[in-house]
């Protein structure tokens, strides 16, 4: 465009032309098939605080996790309750980590020692931890699929 009021510049009017041809793109795409359907799983996990939800399952997770390796040591206590096993990993870790070599065989035989009462406790906390897992998950996916929690809080901690 000249300063003084002349003719206007061809190449401005392309840049609406682009603008509203990029937005019908948007649109279609916005609107079809899988992007669609992620879109809208998108907000619903939005709008029901997904990232919420998420951080506490992980939190119920952790509380399923730590007896299983509770209840995975006992069980190991048990298998190892004889001398030639515990020495022959005590051997072989001691080769790979040999400063865990000193204090390895004494664990071992505390774990050994106490290997059905470290699995009683393991497997108790376990179906403690799991429950409340599952019951987290329950009501997280009630709240993400919109539908409110159909059971009480007693059969959903006996069941």
């Amino acid at each position: 465009m000249e300063p003084g009021g002349g003719a206007p510049d061809p190449q401005l009017g392309v840049l609406p032309s682009a603008r509203s041809r990029g937005l019908t793109w948007i649109a279609v795409v916005r609107d079809h098939g899988p992007v669609a359907l992620v879109l809208r799983i998108t907000v619903r996990y939005g709008r029901a605080g997904g990232g919420i939800l998420a951080g506490g399952l992980a939190y119920s997770a952790l509380f399923a996790v730590v007896p299983a390796i509770i209840l995975m040591l006992g069980l190991s206590g048990a298998l190892l309750s004889g001398a030639e096993a515990r020495d022959q990993l005590v051997s072989l870790v001691g080769g790979v980590f040999p400063p865990l070599e000193p204090i390895l065989l004494p664990a071992l035989e505390a774990l050994a020692r106490d290997a059905a009462t470290i699995s009683i406790v393991g497997l108790a906390t376990l179906a403690w931890g799991a429950g409340g897992f599952a019951r987290s998950l329950e009501v997280a996916l009630g709240l993400l699929m919109g539908e409110g929690s159909s059971r009480g809080f007693i059969a959903r901690t006996v069941i």
